[in-house]
């Protein structure tokens, strides 16, 4: 199983419930609930997460094949990489995270399997927008531009993503993810570095943010694509299951269920 991966649609995110009111004001003492296990079923291929935790660091993420992650962080509790392994236990790939004077600039992530590694910068603006190009390469260096972008992250959530080809592709082309939000408790909000892997996205989790996306809206230029999840509360705020519909065909196409400590 291949598990760092780019970003996949609104699948990579837990959301809205459909049976809580949206006016509950997310309760900021629930700050030791944490998500230990995810079962995702996308089209009726089961996968399970299994995290494991010392205080609020997730250190390995292990996966019902038998694969593994390890976490590492830095004296500042920030998370420097992400190792993955396989089933029989060797490293496939690899993910660094790049600090300046605090701020997360880089990300990259090493396939050892096929050779080719990735690199996505960022640039932090005083309006709280943040650029980042794109990057791929070989394991050593990454110098071949293939997008650029800005993100604009609005309390705590990355509601939008309007990324442009970098020019390598011949039709260049611009796409524009814009998400709305609850109120309510992300599964993954309490976890440390939270704040820099929402840079950074991943199967499970997608970006991780303060709140839980109500609906994605995907503008290729010609066409829009739209998502919406539904989602069971338990008392405390946070999703117990998500369910993805797809608009256009009005088909569930990928469940969540979470289990907490």
């Amino acid at each position: 199983m291949k598990k760092i991966i780019a970003l996949a649609a609104i699948a990579l995110f837990t959301m809205t419930s459909c049976s809580d009111d949206d006016s509950t004001t997310t309760d900021p003492v629930n700050n030791d609930v944490f998500v230990t296990k995810v079962v995702d079923n996308e089209a009726g291929e089961i996968l399970t997460f299994n995290y494991t935790y010392e205080g609020n660091k997730i250190i390995k993420n292990t996966f019902n094949d038998g694969s593994y992650e390890d976490y590492s962080y830095n004296s500042d509790n920030k998370v420097t990489g992400i190792s993955y392994y396989n089933e029989g236990g060797t490293l496939s790939e690899q993910t660094n995270f790049l600090y300046t004077s605090g701020q997360l600039t880089s990300i990259v992530s090493l396939d050892q399997d096929i050779g080719i590694g990735a690199k996505k910068t960022f640039t932090h603006n005083t309006d709280g927008t943040i650029d980042y190009e794109e990057y791929t390469g070989d394991l050593n260096t990454q110098t071949v531009l293939q997008a650029t972008g800005v993100i604009t992250i609005t309390n705590g959530n990355l509601t939008e993503d309007v990324s442009y080809d970098g020019g390598v592709v011949s039709e260049a082309t611009t796409e524009t993810w814009t998400y709305t939000f609850d109120n309510k408790n992300n599964p993954f909000k309490n976890i440390a570095s939270f704040n820099e892997i929402m840079l950074y996205e991943n199967e499970e989790t997608g970006y991780v943010n303060t709140n839980n996306v109500t609906s994605l809206s995907i503008d290729y230029g010609t066409e829009t694509d739209n998502y919406t999840v539904v989602n069971t509360y338990n008392s405390q705020d946070y999703p117990t299951v998500s369910v993805e519909t797809d608009d256009n065909d009005i088909t569930s196409i990928d469940t969540k269920t979470y289990t907490y400590n």
